[in-house]
C-alpha cells in the first residue's frame, strides 16, 4: 500500500471510528446552547410527536430527561425517584455510544435510590450504587413511560424526581459536526480521542490510522497531495454515514427486521456503532427495548449490508 493509499485508508477509518465522540459531542453543544449546564439534568415535558427531531429516533410514549456529564471535576450524584410499576430507565453512555450501565423498572426495581458515576480513574471504592464511566465524557438519558393524557401529571411527578448534583466543570468547548471539512473533523476527533481514550480492544483500528498521527494531530504537516487522499478517505466514511442512516436491523423473522445483539453497546463492530450514530443515536440494547422494522419499509439488502 503507497503512503497516499495509507492515509487515504486511515481517514476513512477514522471517520468510522469517531463518528459517535462526534455526534455525542454535537448533541452536547446544542444542550450548552440552550442553557443547559453540564452535570444537570434537563427535563422535556412534552411527548414526542411527528415535528419532533431533536431525538433521532423518539418514543412518543415516554418523557425524557436528559443529562451531559464531565466527570474530570469528581463523583456525580444521581437521585432516581421511587417509580412503582411504571417504566422508567435510565441510560449510560460513554463517549463512543456504548451503553454501560442501565438502571430502573428492569434492572434495580421501582423503588429508586442514589447512585454515583465516577470517572474511569476515580479512587473510589466499588459497590453497589457505585457506578465507574470508562470515558471522562458521559450521556445519561432517562425514559419514564406515560400511559396517556390522563397519566400525564402522574409521569411528570416521577420525572421532576430524577436530579443529579455534581461539581461545576469548565465548559468543554466546540467541536466540529459530522460535515466538517478534513482538517476541522479530525481536529475535533483528535481531541475528544485524547480526553477519552478508547480502550486498549480497540487497538487493531488505532493502528489503522496511525498514520494520521491523531495523537499530537498538525493537519499542517501534510503535502497538498497527502490532504487530497485524506479529505478523499474521510469522504469515503462521511459517505458510508449516508447510505447506512437509520439501519438498526440486521436480520428479517416473519416479515420483521430485529435489531443486532449488539446495538447500543457495539464492542468492535464499528460500522454499526457508525450507522446507529446517524440514525438512531442512543438506541437502549436489546434486552431493554426492542426496535423492529417490517420488511417493506426499507429494502433488505440494506440491512444485510450491516450483517458483518
Amino acid at each position: 500500500m503507497s503512503d497516499l493509499e495509507a492515509l487515504r485508508e486511515a481517514a476513512r477509518t477514522a471517520y468510522v471510528f469517531t463518528l459517535p465522540l462526534i455526534e455525542i459531542a454535537t448533541t452536547r453543544g446544542r444542550g450548552l446552547a440552550v442553557g443547559s449546564p453540564m452535570n444537570t439534568f434537563g427535563h422535556m415535558r412534552n411527548l414526542a410527536d411527528h415535528t419532533s427531531r431533536k431525538v433521532t429516533t423518539p418514543n412518543n410514549d415516554t418523557y425524557y430527561s436528559t443529562a451531559q456529564v464531565d466527570l474530570s471535576g469528581g463523583p456525580v450524584t444521581l437521585t432516581v425517584p421511587p417509580s412503582g410499576d411504571r417504566y422508567l430507565s435510565v441510560q449510560f453512555m460513554d463517549a463512543y455510544s456504548n451503553t454501560f450501565a442501565l438502571i430502573g423498572t428492569r434492572t434495580t426495581g421501582g423503588e429508586g435510590g442514589t447512585y454515583t458515576l465516577v470517572g474511569p480513574e476515580e479512587a473510589l471504592a466499588p459497590g453497589p450504587r457505585i457506578i465507574r464511566a470508562p470515558t471522562r465524557h458521559v450521556w445519561v438519558l432517562a425514559r419514564v413511560l406515560v400511559e396517556g393524557p390522563h397519566d400525564s401529571a402522574a409521569a411528570k411527578a416521577v420525572q421532576t424526581g430524577l436530579s443529579m448534583q455534581g461539581p461545576a466543570v469548565p465548559d468543554p468547548g466546540v467541536f466540529a459536526s459530522r460535515g466538517a471539512d478534513w482538517k476541522a473533523y479530525l481536529s475535533s476527533a483528535a481531541e475528544l480521542m485524547r480526553l477519552n481514550p478508547p480502550p486498549a480492544t480497540d487497538g487493531v483500528m488505532l493502528r489503522r490510522m496511525a498514520a494520521l498521527g491523531l495523537e499530537a494531530f498538525d493537519p499542517e504537516r501534510f503535502t497538498p497531495q497527502e490532504a487530497a487522499a485524506i479529505a478523499e478517505g474521510l469522504e469515503q466514511g462521511r459517505q458510508f454515514g449516508r447510505n447506512s442512516a437509520g439501519l438498526t436491523g440486521s436480520s428479517f423473522v416473519d416479515g420483521w427486521s430485529y435489531p443486532d445483539a449488539r446495538l447500543g453497546n457495539f464492542g468492535q463492530n464499528y460500522a454499526l456503532r457508525a450507522a446507529v450514530a446517524v440514525g438512531g443515536l442512543a438506541a437502549l440494547p436489546p434486552e431493554e427495548a426492542m426496535y423492529m422494522r417490517a420488511e417493506g419499509d426499507l429494502p433488505r439488502a440494506l440491512f444485510d449490508g450491516l450483517r458483518n
